[in-house]
């Protein structure tokens, strides 16, 4: 039995409400910065190392409320193998090579490694982290609701970096993204999101929590045009009814199966910003231009990765390794694929803030794939080691929510941990998916990645505790 001397204080508790609220905000602070390129940042950013501090400080202390002294063995596997990758950038140790290097592994280490141990030490039990969920569910709904008014809004002509003052007149489909700048960063987010609404649509005893996640899931469908996202939070939305009919859970399954098939098929058809030609276009490989099927920037870049981890690690020596046993190193994906492209698959020549070039003559912004960056920077060792990052986080929800499903008890702490387990297993599944065509690292989104893979092992840990064990606070 906890004590209250066993529970960490209330403050503690509403730092990590602050830090949930606020992580899915993200804005291009390029301006304040006087950079010549975007620089995204995210009260993340500035909020998570003081949470990393309190959960270390609590570790040192030997505090009784701290359940995880170690971050998840793939997590730590990850971060490991993604700093021996600095040891064979180009140029290396030279300070002009090694700033992206050490600015890509900040990134894994805080919120891939220790940002799940922190997450991991704050959601102390099913209770609390339910409550984390719905403040990130309630945050996010703000910037859904933005990206709403923007959809039936009207329709703006793409930014021209030639023509920087004149007048919009309204949202493109690129930028309809809430307060986001970009639909894929918007999208990104909506692939671990809905799936997360729809297990607490499909386990949620509460009514009103239930019928609000429903309707957050379709408006997210609705108004989501960046196709990577929407693909990942189908596939996450699938994963939720397969969960319920493996547990014989055959009503919620075919009312989540029912209501996706009656999204995608019969409403966003009809939806007028044509939703399903505009998502068609985020995927497909070949388009037309000038009367004829061409070549996507998405393809050309995909062709230049490959011929890249198919050459020499010693130009020198052709007849040596291939750089797909090592890969480039972290942060060096753009500065070697661009040596790559060859005809007919041509480097994208289109300036990268040219809105209306993109797709075509230019890469769309935040829809390179984690898993493509990952496998040219890190090569097959790293990609092995984000897989297992993403097998690890789904096992563990899964395992978790068999556990509390098929439990004879129907207490509280029994459904809460259920539900929360499976918005773990749709969210990770939302992630992997997501990572073949965008990634779940970035501003805005790498907060949500780290606490739903946190839940998904968190929930392992409340299947061993007693189950006479009363909640405690974060």
């Amino acid at each position: 039995m906890q004590t209250e001397n066993s529970a960490p204080p209330a403050w503690r508790r509403y730092f990590a409400y602050l830090v949930v609220a606020l992580m899915p905000i993200s804005a291009n602070i390029e301006r304040l910065l006087s950079q010549k390129k975007p620089v995204y940042a995210s009260p993340l950013d500035f909020l998570l190392p003081p949470l990393v501090l309190i959960v270390l400080v609590d570790l040192l202390l030997k505090k009784p409320w701290l359940k995880f002294k170690l971050p998840p063995v793939p997590t730590l596997l990850w971060a490991s193998v993604a700093g021996i990758s600095m040891l064979w950038i180009d140029g290396f140790p030279g300070q002009g090579t090694l700033k992206p290097a050490l600015k890509d592994f900040a990134g894994v280490l805080l919120f891939g490694c220790i940002g799940v141990w922190a997450f991991l030490n704050v959601a102390a039990d099913p209770v609390e982290a339910r409550r984390l969920i719905l403040i990130l569910g309630a945050s996010f709904s703000v910037c859904l609701l933005l990206a709403l008014k923007q959809y039936v809004g009207p329709a703006g002509i793409p930014f021209d970096p030639d023509k920087p003052l004149q007048d919009l007149g309204g949202t493109t489909n690129m930028r309809l993204a809430g307060w986001y700048d970009f639909r894929a960063v918007f999208g990104s987010h909506v692939a671990l999101l809905v799936p997360v609404a729809a297990a607490f649509a499909a386990w949620e005893k509460d009514p009103a929590v239930r019928y609000s996640a429903a309707v957050f899931g379709v408006l997210a469908l609705c108004v989501t045009l960046a196709a990577g996202g929407f693909i990942g939070a189908c596939a996450g939305v699938v994963a939720v009814a397969g969960a319920c009919i493996a547990t014989r859970r055959f009503i919620p399954a075919t009312i989540i199966l029912g209501g996706l098939v009656l999204t995608v098929a019969l409403i966003l058809p009809r939806l007028p910003r044509h939703n399903t030609e505009v998502l068609w276009r985020g995927v497909t490989l070949y388009a037309d231009k000038d009367d004829k099927k061409t070549p996507t920037a998405r393809l050309c870049r995909y062709q230049a990765a490959l011929d890249l981890l198919n050459s020499p690690l010693d130009p020198q020596n052709g007849a040596g390794g291939r750089l797909w046993q090592r890969g480039v190193g972290i942060g060096s994906y753009q500065k070697n694929i661009n040596r790559f492209y060859q005809s007919p698959y041509n480097k994208p020549g289109g300036r990268t803030d040219d809105e209306g070039s993109f797709d075509m003559d230019s890469d769309e912004r935040f829809t390179f794939g984690f898993l493509e960056t990952t496998a040219v920077e890190l090569g097959v060792p790293g990609l092995l080691a984000v897989l297992l990052v993403f097998g690890g986080w789904i096992l563990s929800a899964h395992s978790g929510f068999t556990h509390f499903a098929s439990s004879e008890n129907d207490d509280q702490r029994t459904r809460f941990a259920a539900t929360i387990a499976l918005a773990a297993f749709a969210a990770g599944t939302g992630a992997l998916v997501l990572s073949i065509f965008a990634s779940p690292m970035i501003p805005g989104v790498k907060g949500s990645f780290a606490l739903f893979m946190a839940l998904a092992y968190a929930v392992n840990r409340w299947a061993q505790e007693p189950k006479s064990q009363p909640t405690s606070g974060a």
